[in-house]
């Protein structure tokens, strides 16, 4: 019943996917679009508000009178196709959070192909007294940075498929019953058909999973042999055996045996294709590829330590959402990790959604920045201008809130919130760090901690002691008051007896005297 569920599923009304094919100058894709002076209109309307106010991203496109194609998608936290171009963010790499934000982003045509030339040959910087006619405002906006929205400094760089990395792919592909035997054959050829657009230095290994896990291909590099390694065989529950009787008469047999499997494992999937991509050095691309119609059943890893491994190594995770599965765990392993998820309903879009992930991180524009600084959901919105009358926009987020959903129970948190000396009086200029920590507790409704005061060694040590429960009860009475339940907020102290340094100088001493915050339940 599952299977036919599935072979049934429509798509949503109006859903028209645009997959990266090949590519086009920019200056031949004008000549294909006659200048419309309403679009015009609108779009100066948007850069004047972009340009004098701080708007966060919301603001800007609510409160002007703009495009009923910009104001319907951007609703839906989708990109824009406007005008015959998408814009699109692939990845959101935030490794060298505060230090710099790197996005890589696709812009296309109606029809799919990257559009070339937009950034020079050497890349451009977009700054206030250098602006870019193209790449006309990036946005990175939060509750706590809220007028620090518009990024004022960026550089743009295109990445062409000559001058990229190399590639490592790590394919995780669901093989559980409710894929079907044809579906999960079409898938296969999909993945074979993948594998010719790799080059001679690009990797490649292939998960196949159910509730067990089947590493077909190990990462490595040579076509010969992970193309021969690979098989197309469906879910392999379907082979069969040729059986003579005893009485001469002949039969064909289902050969259980060969059978991948039931049930479906999608992170111990997820795991056994980072430990293959964990073989090379991350001077390579590496990805994660992963492909499913149904959630998790039957993993002994867990979604939040997949996640922190991911995050450890910096390897995103590409999520493919097939059919009537529940795509809230995909979106979560790939906005968490950096990745794309990918929705899509029919096995006519296989082959077209591995070519456009290869495709993407092959050409594409990296764009990198210096974020505003704010321990909080940032929400990054991207305007690109290639006429007056032409415009592609996309949006994503970030997030970089104090305490995250995948994080350990027990992870610490160190805070340099600072008091009066010798007393458990806040000094002046805590207010955005409490503002933080409520913030993250709002967005964690389930969120226990545990406030630890510490001191360093001037003192006695019950005096001290005194003092650090002091400060945590001073922290969480500043929380409480910002409205968050005191039942949520266990003050502590620790006195002298955990120093982070031996106490020899003023410095050390300072380092000492700190707040820290540990998840107790989340």
């Amino acid at each position: 019943m599952m299977v036919q569920q599935i072979k049934e599923l429509q798509p949503p009304k109006g859903y028209r996917p645009v997959y990266q094919t090949s590519e086009i100058m920019f200056d031949s894709l004008l000549y294909q679009y006659p200048f419309s002076s309403q679009s015009a209109l609108w779009n100066d309307s948007l850069f004047s508000s972009l340009g004098y106010h701080s708007y966060t991203l919301d603001d800007t496109i609510q409160q002007n009178q703009i495009s009923p194609t910009i104001q319907e998608i951007s609703t839906n936290n989708q990109s824009i196709s406007h005008q015959g171009i998408q814009t699109s963010i692939i990845r959101i790499d935030v490794s060298h959070y505060p230090d710099s934000i790197i996005m890589l982003v696709k812009v296309t045509d109606s029809s799919g192909h990257f559009i070339k030339g937009l950034a020079g040959d050497k890349g451009i910087v977009v700054t206030p007294k250098t602006p870019s006619i193209i790449w006309k405002s990036l946005i990175d906006s939060s509750s706590v940075s809220y007028k620090k929205s518009k990024v004022g400094s960026f550089s743009v760089k295109e990445i062409r498929e000559d001058q990229r990395n190399p590639l490592a792919l790590s394919f995780v592909l669901d093989h559980s019953p409710s894929m079907g035997n044809s579906r999960a054959i079409k898938l296969q050829e999909a993945v074979r058909n993948t594998m010719d657009m790799l080059y001679d230095e690009d990797y490649i290994s292939v998960i196949k999973f159910t509730s067990k896990i089947f590493t077909e291909v190990p990462l490595m590099n040579n076509y010969q042999t992970y193309t021969s390694l690979f098989k197309i065989d469906g879910l392999r529950d379907y082979s069969s055996v040729l059986s003579i009787g005893f009485n001469g008469n002949s039969s064909f047999k289902k050969d259980s045996t060969k059978s991948y499997g039931g049930g479906t494992a999608l992170y111990d999937g997820t795991a056994a294709g980072i430990e293959e991509l964990k073989k090379v050095s991350s001077m390579h691309q590496r990805i994660i590829v992963l492909f499913s119609d149904g959630g998790d059943n039957s993993s002994k890893i867990q979604e939040d330590s997949i996640i922190r491994l991911s995050r450890a190594q910096n390897i995103p995770i590409f999520s493919i959402a097939y059919g009537m599965t529940d795509e809230k765990p995909l979106k979560k392993l790939s906005s968490a990790t950096g990745g794309k998820m990918y929705r899509i309903y029919t096995i006519k879009e296989f082959p077209y959604v591995l070519a456009d992930i290869v495709k993407s991180i092959k050409n594409h524009y990296r764009i990198s920045y210096k974020p505003p600084k704010s321990a909080d959901i940032h929400k990054i919105g991207l305007f690109v201008q290639l006429r007056k009358d032409i415009v592609g926009y996309t949006h994503g987020y970030y997030d970089k809130s104090l305490f995250q959903f995948y994080e350990n129970k027990g992870s610490i948190h160190l805070a340099n919130i600072q008091f009066e000396s010798g007393t458990s009086i806040m000094s002046a200029g805590n207010e955005q760090i409490i503002d933080e920590i409520v913030l993250a507790m709002n967005n964690n409704p389930e969120l226990i901690i545990e406030i630890r005061g510490h001191t360093d060694n001037i003192g006695t040590e019950n005096n001290n002691m005194a003092l650090s429960l002091a400060r945590a009860q001073s922290v969480a009475t500043a929380i409480a008051q910002k409205g968050i339940m005191k039942n949520r907020l266990i003050p502590k102290g620790m006195g002298e007896s955990e120093p982070l340094y031996s106490n020899e100088n003023e410095e050390q001493r300072k380092q000492n005297r700190r707040t820290e915050f540990i998840m107790i339940r989340k």
